[in-house]
């Protein structure tokens, strides 16, 4: 039977060792090491820096045993807590969604959402003009030009940032 894969973090590992449990961990799990977690791991205590710590002679003794795979992880896994986990239980309960589809729909949505809330402050604070702004959100100018109508934004002085289309639209008018 295959073992299951872990993720390691730096702080089971550090408590990991001091409770003696990591042989558990090697003999149930396959684990996986990201770069930061290494990093961490065997970073030198900047307090002692000469010291080294028994955590980090039992990571090097397993990596060059090869017992640790070294990598990052291909995808990211959601932490929720009880509350938020049943509440997203009954809210898929009765519907023909997969938990796992819903909730990378709704963090695409959400993504989506930052990058137009973040690209009308940059513009509101001068740092970008429109098309540089819808850009940033990747929508198109028109799109983006609603969005700072639909939250009541109001258009800053600069004619020249709407590009051509502006003046397309004064001749055609």
């Amino acid at each position: 039977m295959e073992k299951p894969g872990a993720v390691l973090d730096t702080s089971f590992w550090v408590v990991g060792h001091r409770v003696d449990i990591l042989s558990y961990l090697f003999r149930f799990f396959t684990v996986c090491v990201p770069d930061a977690v290494r990093h961490e791991v065997l970073a030198p205590d900047p307090r002692y820096p000469l010291r080294v710590y028994g955590y980090q002679e039992f990571f090097r003794l397993l990596e060059a045993q090869g017992a640790l795979l070294l990598r990052n992880p291909a995808q990211r896994v959601l932490q929720l807590h009880a509350g938020e986990a049943a509440a997203l239980a009954q809210l898929v309960a009765g519907t023909a969604y997969a938990e796992a589809a819903l909730l990378r729909q709704w963090v695409l949505a959400g993504m989506q959402q930052f990058r137009v809330t973040e690209a009308i402050r940059a513009y509101q604070e001068g740092h970008l003009d429109v098309r540089h702004a819808a850009e940033r959100a990747q929508l198109p100018v028109a799109v983006f030009l609603e969005e700072l109508a639909a939250r009541k934004v109001a258009l800053l002085e600069y004619p020249d940032a709407f590009g051509p289309g502006l003046q397309a639209l004064r001749e055609a008018f």
